[in-house]
């Protein structure tokens, strides 16, 4: 390998491959554990990563890395101490995928894999649902032969399925769409005049979703938070139960990146405003916003997870890698946002280990030789 890459490589993996500290570091300081990448993938984008004993499972879209044929969605399987690549499960019964990666959830006993498939030139919704191991045991699609269905947010559902939002497009326009998938794989779609961007489900039952709203002058000036009560169990759709929790600030736009707190009855959402260069969240109950709190970085936040001590801690992406705590009132701690700039990795996912968290990233390379870009995952 030239020694020049060798050690641009050596630099990128040692800034963004790293743990966050916990106990003494009383400003949440980010110090290095251990770093890994792995090329050939297709498409690291919305990777989501799990923790499942001593193995880290992380989701991608993943091609042949001689033929650069089709990719499909896959499941990595890492030892969580070294990072080392323990297995790689490609699902070649289902579809191929169409940009954005896969997503992961644990739902009940199953895994379900969320992806915007590619059949015969339409882009419908993906799933697939595999037991804890990772063995598949069913592969499906949802959609309409003249719609185009875009998946942005997925949560886990009280009945062991799985809950996707996103956008569909067709001749006549564009709408949101909410599709419930039961555990038995059969789907029923809800549509939306605005465009949801993430999902959760409370302990209640009802979901909370982001929306934005697209003004004149394709602005999103009045985005906003709804309550869907889910009021058909036997078919799982959500009828037209819904109701307004509250408004974002204007121009304050929703990301996918939604969790809920520890009891199930709150919830924390990012949004970012491109306008005054700002990243933030917003803390909510079923009934209202609680807390709306924001900090200077350009960017978006991808996830947002609840901690074990309380509080939440988000990733995020723009210039840098953005990685941050969020107290449990919802203000994101002071002084504590950690931003590292470089602008070829986008930071999607986080989960917390016993000493820290480990930060799921995708590296893009371009080569002014070939004209070709190559997509590294990055832990």
């Amino acid at each position: 390998m030239n020694p020049k890459i060798f050690l641009r490589n050596v630099i990128i993996l040692g800034l963004i491959c790293l743990l966050l500290s916990g106990g003494a570091h009383t400003q949440n300081l980010l110090v290095k554990k251990d770093s890994a990448k792995f090329t050939a993938f297709s498409s690291p984008d919305k990777s989501t990563a799990l923790m499942h004993g001593n193995e880290l499972f992380v989701s991608i879209a993943k091609c042949d890395p001689f033929t650069h044929g089709s990719a499909y969605p896959a499941l990595l399987k890492f030892n969580q101490n070294t990072l080392t690549l323990v297995d790689s499960v490609v699902y070649p019964q289902s579809y191929p995928a169409f940009q954005q990666g896969c997503q992961m959830v644990e739902s009940g006993n199953y895994l379900y894999f969320v992806y915007r498939a590619m059949v015969n030139g339409q882009v419908d919704v993906g799933v697939i649902k595999t037991d804890l191991t990772g063995t598949i045991l069913q592969a499906k699609k949802y959609g309409y032969p003249t719609d185009q269905e875009y998946t942005y947010g997925i949560t886990a559902t009280k009945d062991s399925g799985v809950a996707i939002v996103g956008n569909r497009v067709n001749s006549s326009g564009s709408t949101g769409f909410f599709l419930k998938v039961k555990s038995n794989m059969k789907g029923t779609f809800n549509y939306y005049s605005d465009f949801p961007q993430g999902i959760v489900q409370l302990s209640s039952g009802s979901f909370i979703i982001t929306m934005n709203r697209l003004g004149p002058g394709f602005d999103f000036a009045t985005n906003y938070v709804i309550k869907a009560r889910a009021t058909n169990t036997t078919t799982g759709t959500i009828g037209d139960s819904l109701a307004v929790v509250g408004y974002a600030p204007p121009y304050d736009r929703f990301n996918e990146a939604i969790c809920m707190n520890g009891a199930g009855n709150a919830f924390v959402a990012g949004f970012a405003n491109y306008n005054t260069d700002k990243v933030g969240v917003i803390k909510g109950n079923a009934t209202s916003i609680l807390k709306v709190d924001s900090v200077d970085a350009v960017g978006r936040i991808s996830q947002i997870i609840p901690k074990i001590a309380g509080g939440y801690e988000f990733v995020g992406y723009g210039t840098g890698t953005l990685l941050g705590p969020i107290k449990s009132t919802g203000d994101i701690a002071d002084n504590t946002i950690q931003n590292f700039p470089i602008t070829s990795t986008v930071a999607y996912s986080c989960v917390q280990t016993d000493s820290g968290f480990i930060v799921i990233s995708k590296e893009t390379i371009y080569d002014p030789l070939t004209f070709n870009y190559t997509y590294n995952l990055i832990i």
